[in-house]
């Protein structure tokens, strides 16, 4: 029991409080610690973010596609649709773009057939639906596509009990191996079935006599299926279930037939190369920009983070302001951004063991001033002349893919400028990841790399040593804070026994008193 001041008129709450404040100092730096740690995890976290967001959106914007686990494939760099550029002499009729690894020169194309689906539009079978197109009795029909690679007949049976409305058999037919669409309109009261791949196919519809496969006969519409066949550059392409072929890299769109050649040019898109080029050193600058921005910011020391008795005393406004302050500079001089930074700038400029050209200078792509913290300054003449004149040995040079058996320098040199810059990146953020964990951004962190976080799980068992230093923080304020707690009991104990005391003195006191005056009234 606790008694305060009773006797002694002393305000024992408040000088308890302050004493207990007075030995508060060591779990108060312990939350500041703590804080501290939260803010640069945070911060760790968004830098991942940054690295993340970065390799994926040049990915998607040079076109990057199919990648293995983070490595560029040849394949992926075949499609690029921005290295070559393909004219067609009437687009009207064949439309054309070409791929990386389309050859310089003319060529001349003639479409002699497109690529259509057979249809099969019926007659108006209202007659058999009521109001609800529900089927007025029981029947059933056949419907049989006949192709190159065979026939194949399905039966549908209709009425009450089994496909009762058109809607239901409408559904059974899309549900069916026969490979056709079905749609019924309720305007014309018909039924359209179109088989769902380009190719010399017909549809029918079978029945008995006097079976509704008459109504849907009755007034109906087919149309053979075809092949799209092209005659490129004297050599004949058939059987094409698309009007979309890519031959020799060169994409073609077939539009219709022709009654003459059309010539379809290709050629270096000197432009397209250059600006793809600069927009990913673009963006690469402007990280590094906000890296370098993140290893230089100011440490505000006066500023420490809050606890809660100074935060009871200021506006939200105020705190929000001086946190602000008191996270500035949490990665200041950090080593894993710094070590991050270091290698791939060392990285650009080691040899390329591949191709014509041993340097990145050679094209006129260098570093700035070192205190532009390593960014890339483009010779746009330099580099346009390598892309006219040397336009394999540039792509190699940016889009190089390493071979999956190689590691360490030998696969960085053998690698490109985006696999190195890659690389380097993922395993910056692979050591972030040890030391602040992925938070929530597991997935976008397995979407640059899908194995960037089983070195993580299997070596530290998914705890950073973030997550245990502030374990061990944590372990540390719920022993000072239970000290605390047994040093305030203690106190409460000793003024509540000087409070007793002191109550019993005065009335052992006021007894006297009260003797002395009675003995004095005789």
């Amino acid at each position: 029991m606790r008694i305060g001041g009773i006797a002694s008129g002393i305000d024992t709450e408040m000088i308890v409080k302050n004493l207990i404040s007075a030995e508060s100092g060591r779990v108060n730096r312990l939350f500041r610690q703590e804080q501290t740690l939260k803010w640069r995890q945070e911060a760790y976290l968004d830098v991942n973010r940054t690295m993340a967001n970065f390799i994926l959106k040049s990915r998607k914007d040079l076109g990057l596609s199919n990648l293995v686990n983070g490595t560029i494939t040849q394949s992926s760099v075949n499609n690029l649709k921005w290295v070559k550029e393909a004219t067609s002499s009437n687009s009207d009729l064949v439309a054309a773009t070409a791929n990386s690894n389309a050859m310089n020169g003319s060529y001349s194309v003639e479409v002699l057939s497109l690529a259509k689906e057979a249809t099969f539009t019926s007659g108006d079978i209202t007659s058999k639906l009521d109001t609800e197109l529900k089927f007025t009795a029981n029947d059933e029909f056949q419907i049989e596509v006949v192709s190159s690679s065979g026939t194949i007949n399905r039966t549908f049976q209709v009425g009450p009990g089994q496909n009762e409305d058109i809607h239901s058999l409408i559904t059974s037919i899309n549900n069916s191996d026969l490979g056709v669409r079905a749609a019924y309109d309720t305007n014309l009261g018909k039924i359209m079935l179109s088989t769902k791949e380009a190719g010399s196919q017909t549809i029918s519809i079978l029945g008995l006599a006097g079976s509704i496969a008459d109504t849907i006969n009755t007034g109906s519409n087919s149309q053979a299926g075809t092949f799209a066949s092209v005659d490129f550059n004297g050599s004949i392409i058939s059987n094409l279930k698309s009007n979309n072929v890519t031959v020799f890299g060169i994409n073609l769109n077939l539009k219709g037939t022709t009654t003459a050649p059309v010539t379809v040019n290709v050629s270096t898109n000197t432009e397209g190369i250059y600006d793809n080029i600069k927009t990913f050193i673009d963006s690469y600058n402007e990280l590094l920009d906000g890296l370098n921005g993140k290893l230089n910011e100011k440490v505000n020391r006066s500023f420490q983070p809050l606890i809660t008795e100074e935060k009871e005393a200021m506006t939200e406004k105020e705190i929000e302001l001086w946190e602000e302050k008191a996270k500035s500079g949490l990665l200041r001089s950090d080593e894993v951004i710094t070590r991050s930074l270091q290698t791939i700038r060392q990285d650009l400029y080691k040899e390329f063991s591949f191709g014509t050209i041993g340097h990145l200078s050679e094209i006129g792509i260098t570093t700035g001033h070192y205190k532009d913290g390593g960014k890339l300054v483009i010779d746009e003449v330099k580099l346009k002349n390598a892309i006219e004149n040397n336009t394999e040995a540039v792509m190699d040079v940016f889009f190089k893919a390493p071979a999956s058996d190689i590691t360490g320098e030998d696969r960085t040199k053998a690698s490109g400028i985006i696999q190195r810059v890659n690389d380097g990146l993922v395993e910056g953020m692979k050591d972030i990841v040890n030391r602040s964990g992925a938070g929530n951004d597991a997935t976008l962190l397995r979407s640059v790399q899908t194995n960037i976080l089983i070195e993580f799980v299997t070596t530290q068992g998914s705890v950073s040593s973030i997550e245990k230093n502030l374990l061990n923080i944590n372990s540390s304020i719920v022993k000072e804070e239970a000290l605390l707690a047994r040093k305030e009991e203690r106190y409460w104990s000793q003024f509540t026994a000087m409070e007793k005391a002191m109550s019993e003195m005065q009335s052992q006191s006021q007894w006297l008193m009260g003797q002395l005056g009675m003995g004095g009234g005789n």
